[in-house]
């Protein structure tokens, strides 16, 4: 009898790549073979203008998830931020690997002091809205295309200061260079994103392929990441919107810090429950925010 080969789905970007050969590697070590399938969707073509010009909440998954939902690939492997607050109907989250460092960093080139920085490259609204407050008077621009091409766009002067994920630098090894600087930003002031950091495996919801890939699932990353996007979802906020949430394990209790920037100010809350009460940490942290913003209208 032929052996099952696990179809994976991935974006085509080095990052992406590199992520979903971790996933094959943990695969592997279970007696499965993969094969990837490379997709390039809506948010990767079009890169000559702002993700929320071009509007939709899964510019990063919908193709993805069509293939999926079609069984022409059995997972896909995402970056948990660029995920949607919600899935297609019928797909799941099956499985979070380890979690990398959370922190956004601050590139520059080598000598490049803070008072230096007049033009800072990033399309993150999340990022930009905090960095007003660490970097003040700054011109904020948006920067676009893969992390490789991100640091070139630095390097050749277009910027004088990008930032990227901690966790992307170091899944592709160029978390140094002697021709640049790395400042990891303190979560006081640079506060992740949903998901930052966590790698998320899809699939359909029921089935054999569901149950292999839930064999890699780690259970607190899980939590914490369903933690988030509660949180998210409550709020009716997308990855793209400037929104941050970040939870923490401490043994039986959870606790979970999150920010909405709100009429140009960005506004945070923090609170700490059990564990098995996660979801109603998010719901209280969603409404104290929903409150913010009707106070702020």
């Amino acid at each position: 009898m032929e052996k099952r080969v696990i179809r994976i789905g991935s974006r085509e970007s080095l990052l992406a790549q590199a992520q979903t050969d971790m996933v094959i590697a943990e695969l592997g070590e279970l007696g499965y073979e993969c094969e990837k399938v490379l997709f390039k969707t809506t948010g990767d073509k079009m890169l000559d203008r702002p993700l929320r010009d071009f509007g939709g909440k899964a510019v990063f998954v919908t193709e993805i998830e069509d293939s999926l939902l079609a069984g022409d690939i059995d997972i896909a492997v995402h970056s948990a931020k660029d995920m949607p607050g919600e899935l297609a109907d019928g797909l799941g989250i099956a499985a979070c690997l380890p979690r990398e460092d959370i922190h956004d960093v601050l590139v520059t080139r080598k000598g490049t002091a803070a008072a230096d920085i007049h033009v800072l490259g990033t399309s993150s609204l999340r990022r930009q809205g905090q960095a007003k407050n660490y970097l003040k008077g700054v011109e904020i621009k948006d920067l676009r295309g893969n992390v490789p091409t991100r640091i070139r766009k630095l390097k050749e002067g277009e910027y004088d200061a990008i930032i990227l994920a901690a966790a992307g630098l170091r899944r592709l090894g160029i978390d140094s260079d002697h021709e640049l600087e790395y400042r990891y930003i303190d979560t006081g002031d640079s506060l992740p994103a949903a998901g930052q950091g966590i790698i998320a495996i899809e699939s359909r919801e029921e089935g054999e392929i569901h149950d292999i890939a839930a064999k890699l699932n780690r259970p607190d990353e899980m939590t914490r990441l369903m933690t988030e996007r509660a949180f998210m979802r409550e709020i009716g906020a997308d990855c793209h919107d400037s929104v941050a949430a970040y939870s923490e394990l401490d043994g039986d209790k959870i606790s979970m810090s999150v920010m909405e920037e709100i009429n140009g100010e960005c506004v945070y809350f923090s609170g700490e429950v059990k564990r098995d009460e996660c979801l109603e940490l998010a719901k209280s942290l969603g409404m104290k925010m929903k409150q913010a913003e009707v106070g702020n209208d």
